[in-house]
């Protein structure tokens, strides 16, 4: 038996599994293109490809196995697209079938740990719940998210939308099992300015949230009803800031402040409560997305003005905590925007904590036949199946 078992661990390995490199993403707004990077234990880039990805892509997100990489375009157009691309094992990139569409303005997407697809019209007012299976994604349902809404962010079964428009809000939904959105109570409001990034501590139990105009983040709890309640605001150190990042450890909150062109850093206390920002970091010409795997900090300047390089600034996270500027990595389009990290667990380590245990071999068999890419499809195939159970069991203990 155990033979067999290895067996198709061999299989999965050899012919599904996902990229085995740590590779990172960008989109390139006016140049239509993705960039793929693979990232060296020291936090060097070295481009893997450049891949056409539409008119004007925006943001991007990859599925909890590593199966798809997700493209989101935000045009002039009133229908804009969807591009789902395969990750091959070197990190380079395939795309298979044709986009699919969605309402006008989407600023952002979510790709859920239950293998779903969110992502806002901001024109069109709603937030839409997509399946991806088969290298595709197609819609479940649509449900109202308030004026202009802009970035989505999900933990377990709720989803939040932040909103710039008519007094900024949070717009709150329950995802059903199936994907379906249904809409939690009224939004959240937040006063001075609009509220726009967005990010959930490690612990799935606390909400960030930036004002653009007010120049502060505020935490929230979240309570087991999807409700929000809030817990403090903190001055972010900087001027509009926008996108937000969290270090694995759930201590640091990294910020993007749009005018002032900074990346700053945010004290987070053990109840959840944000300190103003300690430290700041002056980047380029134009600040956009901030993303971090705890070893790196990746930033994306998208100026094409003066003198500055047009790219990825990666920053190393020394022992206290402090940031030192490594390099700049051209990314071969115009304006990079939004970032994705392909991280590659030890195989088997479904919950990603450094072991093959019983609590992973618990996840594969709860999800046992589940047609989505979720982190229990080990073998990305798109189905939670013999051979990812046979993964955890030959790699058990290790």
């Amino acid at each position: 038996m155990r033979t067999i078992i290895a067996m198709l661990a061999m299989m999965s390995v050899a012919f599904c599994q996902p990229a085995g490199v740590k590779a990172l993403y960008v989109t390139n707004n006016t140049t239509g293109t993705v960039t793929a990077f693979s990232v060296s234990p020291e936090g060097v880039l070295t481009t893997i490809g450049v891949y056409p990805a539409g008119n004007n892509p925006q943001d991007v997100g990859i599925t909890a196995n590593g199966r798809n990489l997700i493209v989101v375009n935000a045009t002039a157009a009133t229908i804009e697209e969807i591009y789902t691309f395969r990750i091959n094992n070197d990190g380079s990139l395939t795309r298979n079938n044709t986009p699919s569409t969605i309402g006008d303005g989407p600023l952002s997407l979510n790709v859920t740990a239950s293998g779903f697809l969110l992502v806002p019209s901001a024109t069109n007012d709603n937030l839409t719940s997509f399946n991806i299976q088969n290298d595709a994604t197609s819609v479940i349902n649509t449900a109202a998210a308030g004026a202009f809404p802009t970035k989505v962010v999900s933990t377990g079964n709720f989803a939040y939308c932040t909103g710039t428009s008519g007094g900024p809000y949070i717009a709150k939904f329950n995802i059903a099992p199936n994907g379906a959105l249904s809409v939690i109570g009224t939004p959240t409001t937040m006063p001075n300015g609009s509220a726009q990034g967005a990010v959930v501590h490690p612990n799935g139990r606390v909400l960030y949230v930036s004002s653009a105009l007010g120049n502060y983040v505020r935490a929230h709890t979240i309570e087991p009803d999807g409700e929000l309640t809030m817990i403090n605001d903190a001055n972010s150190g900087g001027n509009s800031c926008v996108e937000l990042a969290i270090h694995p450890n759930g201590e640091w909150l990294y910020v993007c402040n749009v005018v002032s062109d900074t990346l700053t850093v945010m004290p987070i206390n053990p109840d959840g409560s944000l300190q103003a920002s300690t430290q700041s970091y002056l980047i380029g010409s134009d600040i956009r997305d901030v993303i971090t795997d705890g070893q790196y900090v990746y930033v994306t300047d998208e100026s094409t003005l003066g003198s500055s390089l047009v790219g990825v600034v990666v920053f190393r996270i020394e022992p206290n905590f402090t940031l030192t500027r490594l390099e700049t990595y051209v990314t071969g389009g115009g304006r990079p925007q939004h970032m994705a990290l392909w991280n590659p667990p030890k195989l088997g380590d479904v919950n990603r904590d450094g072991i093959v245990d019983d609590t992973d071999l618990a996840r594969v068999l709860e999800a046992f036949g589940t047609s989505r890419n979720i982190a229990e499809d080990l073998n990305a195939d798109g189905v939670v199946d013999d051979v990812d159970l046979a993964i955890v069991l030959e790699n058990f203990g290790a």
